[in-house]
C-alpha cells in the first residue's frame, strides 16, 4: 500500500513529464544537428578532396582533420544520448523494486503480527483446556 505522501500529485506528474519531454526533444535535436553537421563536413572533405596533379590520386588529409576535430564531440553526444536511456530505465526499475520491497516488508510485519496474535490465542485456549481437564478430573 502506498501512503498519500508517497503518491505523486497529478499536477506535479504532468509538469515533470512535460519538462522531461521537452528536455528529451532538445537533446534529440541537438544530437541530430551535431551528427548532421559532422556528416556534412565529412562529406565535403570526402567528395571535394583535391587531386594530386602529378599522381592523380585524391588527397584525403582534410578528412583526417574533420574526423579528428569533430569526431570526439559527435561520439560524446551519441554516447550521452543513447547511454542515458538504459540508465534511466534501470534507475526506474531500482526505484520500483525499492517500493515493492517496502510493501513486502510491511505485509510481512503485518503477517508476523497476526501469527503472533494467533499463537497467543492458541496458548490461551490450551490453558483453558488444561483448566477444564483439571476441573473434570482427568
Amino acid at each position: 500500500m502506498v501512503d498519500d505522501n508517497q503518491k505523486p500529485k497529478n499536477g506535479d506528474k504532468s509538469k515533470d513529464s512535460k519538462s522531461d519531454d521537452e528536455r528529451e526533444r532538445f537533446i534529440f535535436t541537438l544530437a541530430i544537428i551535431l551528427i548532421g553537421g559532422f556528416l556534412f563536413f565529412y562529406g565535403i572533405a570526402l567528395f571535394d578532396a583535391p587531386k594530386n596533379a602529378t599522381t592523380g590520386a585524391t588527397d584525403y588529409s582534410g578528412l583526417d582533420k574533420v574526423a579528428a576535430s569533430l569526431g570526439g564531440i559527435v561520439a560524446a553526444v551519441v554516447g550521452y544520448y543513447f547511454g542515458q536511456r538504459p540508465v534511466s530505465a534501470l534507475a526506474k526499475q531500482a526505484s520500483d523494486a525499492k517500493e515493492e520491497t517496502k510493501s513486502v516488508k510491511k505485509k510481512a510485519a503485518e503477517t508476523l503480527g497476526e501469527s503472533d496474535a494467533a499463537k497467543e490465542k492458541v496458548n490461551q485456549m490450551s490453558e483453558e483446556l488444561d483448566n477444564i481437564k483439571k476441573l473434570l478430573g482427568e
